[in-house]
C-alpha cells in the first residue's frame, strides 16, 4: 500500500473518531465507559493503530471477514467490567454496543479505502 493511501485512510478514520467524540459530548448525560475528554493526539494515535492493523490485515489476508475482525477489536477496546452488582445494566449494554459500532465503522472506512 502506498503511503499516500495510508495517510488518506488515517485522515478519514481520524475524522470519524473526532466527529463521534463531538456527537457524544453533546448528548446530555452520555458518558462512554471510562470516557474522558479526548484530544486530537489520542484520536490520531488510535486512528493510526487502526490503519496499521487494517493495512496488515488487508495486505496479508485480504478483505474477507473484515467486519468480524473489527467487531471483535471493538469489543476488546470497549469492554468494561459491569458497574452495578456485578451485572450489566441496559445502559452498559447500549454504551458497549455504541463503542463497538464506533470501531466497526472505522473498519468499514478502512475496508473501503485500503482493500482492493
Amino acid at each position: 500500500m502506498a503511503p499516500g493511501q495510508l495517510a488518506l485512510a488515517w485522515l478519514a478514520v481520524l475524522g470519524w473518531l473526532l466527529a463521534w467524540d463531538q456527537v457524544i459530548r453533546r448528548i446530555p448525560g452520555w458518558r462512554m465507559a471510562g470516557s474522558q475528554p479526548h484530544s486530537v493526539w489520542m484520536h490520531g494515535g488510535q486512528a493510526l493503530l487502526l490503519v496499521l492493523l487494517a493495512a496488515l490485515w488487508f495486505a496479508s489476508l485480504g478483505s474477507e471477514e473484515w467486519g468480524l475482525v473489527f467487531l471483535l477489536l471493538g469489543a476488546l477496546i470497549e469492554w468494561r467490567s459491569p458497574r452495578e452488582n456485578g451485572r450489566f445494566t441496559g445502559r452498559d449494554v447500549v454504551v458497549l454496543a455504541a463503542g463497538v459500532g464506533r470501531i466497526w465503522v472505522a473498519g468499514a472506512i478502512l475496508a473501503w479505502s485500503l482493500s482492493g
